[in-house]
């Protein structure tokens, strides 16, 4: 797609895309992957490996998730065999050049499942194309595809009659056959044509958007409408200033000055190494009080640390200390 002189390209038709490519013709994945992506795909190996009966070592910080996946994995297969060798769960599926890779098929009771990080999304293409390739493969009939994700610990099932599948393949294809314009969605942030998307620059373009030199605010605050659309336009706003601020510092190293800024040392920290903590609690004649009062003053730990600090001290995590705290509300986009 060209636009404004600006050349869009997008992510092949495959599985992984497919929900993403529902949202937005024009997504196009990221080619090296973030570091949530990459915590997933780790986790993704070690909850394979596990099943193929290999001694692993899962750090302590991913203890949690690691279990309840295993737990609901293996409740969901009872006492079927649970396949997660690639390549016996890699299916040929029609109209994709390439296989589809679910990451455990039980094979018996016509199921799969996927297990997912992060936040609770549909994945309903992605399992419908699966699950084609697997009735397929499997002469069977219906197919059952459990969505695991293992942060949220909540599963979510899709079923489909062979029928169903081939019908919502065959509309992704022709939905990705004739693409319409870019739209904004919750996929934006991963999308690697972010800096050029025509959709994205005319949200930041409203987000700029003045009268009379000066924005009317409390007319935007009054105004359910405009108030979302001046949202999403500070939300991409806030995506390029973060592209901007990474391209004027390469200026700055390049020697080559930014008008209007002007490029900082890092700001300096004080920080107390932990040998010197150990020496200076223990100096006290009141050692127990004396890392109480340490205690109170650091704050709460979090569980990742709590956690970390058991895996280092060789003992069992107990799970009954921790507290639970509720967030404050916030907006996100959809």
């Amino acid at each position: 797609m060209t636009t404004n002189k600006v050349t869009l390209e997008r992510s092949i038709f495959r599985p992984s895309m497919l929900d993403k490519l529902a949202e937005c013709s024009w997504f196009r994945s990221e080619p090296i992957p973030g570091a949530a992506a990459a915590r997933g795909n780790v986790l993704d190996e070690l909850l394979r490996v596990h099943y193929t009966g290999e001694k692993i070592e899962v750090p302590p910080q991913e203890r949690e998730p690691f279990e309840y996946a295993i737990r609901v994995t293996d409740q969901i297969a009872g006492n079927r065999w649970i396949e997660t060798r690639k390549e016996f769960c890699k299916v040929e599926i029609p109209r994709f050049q390439q296989p589809g890779e679910c990451d455990a098929v039980i094979a018996s009771s016509f199921t799969s499942i996927d297990w997912k990080s992060g936040h609770l999304r549909s994945y309903k293409l992605q399992q419908a194309a699966y699950a084609l390739g697997q009735m397929l493969t499997n002469w069977a009939p219906r197919w059952s595809a459990a969505v695991v994700f293992y942060d949220e610990e909540q599963v979510v099932w899709e079923r489909f009659e062979l029928a169903e599948a081939w019908a919502l393949i065959d509309q992704a294809q022709e939905h990705y056959n004739m693409p319409g314009a870019p739209t904004i969605n919750r996929y934006c942030a991963w999308c690697a044509n972010f800096e050029t998307c025509p959709a994205q620059r005319e949200a930041a373009g409203y987000g700029l958007a003045v009268a009379e030199r000066a924005i009317n605010f409390a007319d935007i605050l009054e105004d359910p409408v405009k108030l979302g659309k001046f949202l999403t336009g500070c939300h991409s706003l806030g995506q390029y200033e973060k592209l901007g601020r990474a391209r004027a510092r390469e200026y700055f190293f390049q020697k080559t000055e930014v008008p209007g800024f002007a490029l900082s040392n890092g700001k300096r920290t004080h920080n107390l190494p932990v040998e010197t903590l150990v020496w200076l609690l223990s100096s006290q004649k009141d050692w127990p009080q004396a890392i109480r009062a340490a205690l109170e003053v650091h704050g709460p730990m979090t569980k990742q640390k709590y956690e970390e600090l058991c895996f280092k001290l060789k003992i069992e995590p107990d799970k009954s200390l921790l507290k639970m705290s509720q967030g404050e509300p916030y907006i996100r986009a959809k």
